[in-house]
């Protein structure tokens, strides 16, 4: 079912993992000025002034909320509802907890492992690997099945993200990859990125498109 030829990337953003967004998502107001994007907490009454360590956990908080911002707006948002339905928080909330780690609290991402684009109940990707053809131009992905896996799991749809290093990330929708999980190989095809990829975050979602599994971060080789 894999489909190896070069198709449209669904989702590019730019600008370390922002991109132009405004608006309000719970008390973190998001706007652009001078064409950069910034967040910031609504204005709220504090009783006394915060420690240096609460500080950088609230800028590191509204970092991973202007990240939630973009990912809302694709796809993948509906495994993280998903996977936050049964939990006493929001989808957002889920959001944040998983992702907090890799920011630094001044918009710049200092560990690329600890991102996370997907969330669910799904058995995640098994000993995923990747690599780089640049003279290709696409990402050759492989993946084992060692966990005992039903039918309905095997055939559960690929979805990819790869980012650059540049910050820079695309979203690969299963109908671009045309995979199914028990193939254990598929072909990313990228436009001619201005910077090399370096990591590629693979998941899985069920054949409704809505039931995802954790994903997994695979550095390029």
């Amino acid at each position: 079912m894999c489909n190896h030829s070069k198709s449209t990337i669904m989702v590019r953003v730019k600008n370390n993992l922002f991109t132009r967004l405004q608006g309000k998502v719970d008390d973190v107001v998001f706007f652009t000025r001078w064409g950069r994007l910034y967040a910031r907490k609504a204005a709220v009454k504090t009783a006394r002034p915060q420690t240096p360590l609460q500080q950088l956990q609230r800028n590191r908080m509204s970092d991973a909320v202007t990240f939630y911002g973009i990912i809302r707006t694709t796809f993948l948002a509906a495994g993280w509802r998903e996977a936050a339905r049964e939990k006493p928080y929001s989808c957002m909330n889920l959001f944040i907890q998983r992702n907090i780690g890799g920011f630094d609290g001044n918009g710049q991402v200092t560990d690329y492992s600890r991102l996370h684009f997907t969330a669910g109940p799904l058995p995640v990707c098994d000993a995923p690997e990747a690599v780089y053809d640049a003279g290709e131009g696409v990402v050759w992905l492989s993946w084992q099945n060692r966990t005992p896996l039903g039918r309905a799991r095997l055939d559960d749809r690929l979805v990819a993200v790869v980012v650059n290093g540049g910050g820079e990330f695309a979203v690969f929708a299963p109908p671009q990859l045309q995979c199914l999980r028990g193939e254990g190989i598929a072909v990313v095809p990228l436009a001619a990125p201005e910077n090399p990829p370096r990591w590629v975050y693979v998941a899985f979602v069920d054949e409704a498109g809505k039931i995802f599994s954790d994903d997994v971060a695979c550095p390029l080789n």
